[in-house]
């Protein structure tokens, strides 16, 4: 038939640009390789052997100026574990793998959170390349808690997920853009070895032979692509990505007594007990409305009072700012992060309490 070279051209076409996107990132497994673990906070905390330290995220550092909290209490070291959209996960790694781990013994040791992060699971969706990453790096090779309650968080539709976008198509971005993003970084690839592979591809697919030589050459050419995909799918390159955004507080985040046994917390006030550290907690308050304090709903109220009496059964001190009336909107920059000229005033806030005897 005469229609039928056309079609099978079109159908080897169709299916060389199908290898093209989907094959490179598919040989790349190591794009999921697990990251050094990182101590460069680990060696600090050995250096400085600080007598106040602070575990948090965003919120911790829009509040509390390390030097000048110190400066207001006499000289004391203070040294906080700060990185930005952590949660309950990245706090427990923190504190075992890092202050327990470096044998300090402060004087004192603050959690500092909003709402129901303690307790709140992490959701472990696809798009989170950059939370993937951060707990990776805090963690060790061997972490039999932390992996048993990140395989305990997933549901069917995550790990399903997770399969297919760590083991068939180990790309961690989404739609439309996950596409335009892997067209734009082929392009980046060194011409000659593009060429190259597209010619060993097209000679496979057309059953052309090739010499010697030139397969040697297009030997050497795959490696250095494989070379370059390896490091454009790195999973730093993946950070600025899009990932989900957290979600609002669900309902079943207000059960506390649900929540609490799939949470890090039991774990976090065992490791503190066991290891002698004087662990507290620090409840920041959310940004209040043009009419007034932020209302609380019914459900949040009696998770907060749950929460306080299983702290205090556990004798952890809990310092709550959700009720404060001295912090107003205007001290507020954006979401709940308290705004960078008012910092100081927080700090010294925070000096006056801890001279009061909040330890």
């Amino acid at each position: 038939m005469p229609n039928t070279p056309q079609f099978t051209t079109g159908w080897k076409t169709l299916l060389l640009v199908v290898l093209l996107v989907l094959v490179p990132p598919a040989l790349v497994g190591r794009t999921f390789y697990k990251p050094p673990f990182d101590d460069s906070d680990l060696k600090k905390l050995k250096q400085i052997q600080p007598d106040i330290v602070f575990i948090g995220n965003s919120l911790l550092e829009s509040r509390i100026d390390p030097d000048y909290l110190g400066e207001l209490l006499g000289g004391k070291s203070v040294f906080t574990l700060y990185l930005p959209g952590g949660r309950s996960t990245i706090w427990y790694l923190q504190l075992k793998n890092y202050l327990i781990a470096s044998k300090v013994q402060p004087e004192a040791v603050f959690i500092m959170f909003k709402d129901t992060q303690l307790t709140k699971r992490m959701r472990w969706l696809m798009g989170m390349a950059r939370y993937r990453r951060r707990v990776s790096e805090k963690s060790h090779e061997h972490e039999p808690f932390l992996e048993g309650m990140l395989a305990q968080h997933q549901s069917i539709q995550e790990s399903s997920h997770d399969f297919l976008f760590r083991k068939v198509y180990p790309i961690q971005i989404d739609g439309t853009e996950s596409m335009k993003w892997y067209l734009k970084r082929l392009a980046l690839m060194p011409t000659e070895d593009l060429g190259a592979l597209f010619t060993e591809v097209a000679a496979k697919l057309t059953g052309k032979p090739s010499s010697k030589e030139a397969h040697t050459q297009a030997k050497a050419h795959r490696e250095r692509v494989l070379a370059h995909s390896d490091k454009m799918f790195d999973l730093v390159h993946l950070k600025p990505v899009a990932y989900a955004a957290e979600p609002e507080l669900e309902h079943a985040d207000y059960d506390f007594e649900k929540v609490l046994a799939t949470s890090y917390l039991p774990e976090i006030l065992r490791l503190a007990k066991e290891n002698a550290i004087p662990l507290r907690f620090i409840r920041v308050k959310n940004r209040p409305t043009p009419e007034g304090d932020y209302v609380e709903p019914e459900g949040l109220r009696e998770y907060g009072r749950d929460m306080e009496s299983y702290l205090r059964i556990h004798s952890v001190p809990l310092l709550s700012f959700t009720t404060d009336p001295a912090i107003q909107l205007h001290h507020f920059r954006d979401g709940d992060h308290i705004d960078r000229a008012w910092r100081p005033w927080w700090t010294e806030r925070f000096a006056a309490l801890y001279r009061e005897g909040v330890k």
